[in-house]
């Protein structure tokens, strides 16, 4: 009575890590054909306002399979959200994930030559202008590169 017993909670924990390992492979056969759902999300905010941001290009590798990259294209040819706020409002990010690394370059004005900014000194400038700013993240799986454009008047 008592092996039965334990026969069937072995059989049981069989069975529940065949199905945990089944959703994980399927999770992964997904997410494999829709990576830019898949790679973490940037989530921008300055001074607690929502600005939209896009993916513009990475390289992921999924648990099971090859890597997937989609190489970034001209930053001209991204669409992006005009987010319109006042100079000085604080630009934090945070990720879905979080990263081992990450950098920020912002545009000039008018331009998109871009500069290094320090993440603890984010902030929308005073100028007048649009500025692009890029975001690309490092993490164990890969890197992802984010734009957003921010509008000053």
């Amino acid at each position: 009575m008592r092996r039965d017993r334990i026969a069937r909670i072995f059989l049981g924990l069989v069975l529940v890590a065949l199905a945990g390992f089944f959703a994980f492979f399927v999770k992964d056969a997904i997410d494999r054909r829709n990576p830019q759902y898949a790679v973490p999300q940037l989530t921008v905010l300055a001074d607690n306002r929502a600005v939209s941001s896009t993916i513009g290009g990475f390289s992921w590798r999924f648990a099971f399979g090859d890597l997937v990259e989609q190489q970034p294209g001209s930053v001209y040819d991204l669409y992006m959200e005009e987010n319109h706020l006042q100079g000085g409002e604080r630009i934090n990010l945070s990720f879905s994930v979080q990263p081992s690394s990450c950098s920020l370059r912002q545009s000039d004005a008018y331009s998109y030559r871009f500069m290094d900014i320090p993440l603890d000194e984010a902030s929308v400038p005073y100028q007048s202008g649009g500025y692009t700013y890029e975001v690309l993240a490092e993490f164990p799986q890969g890197r992802v590169l984010y734009y957003f454009y921010i509008v000053v008047q």
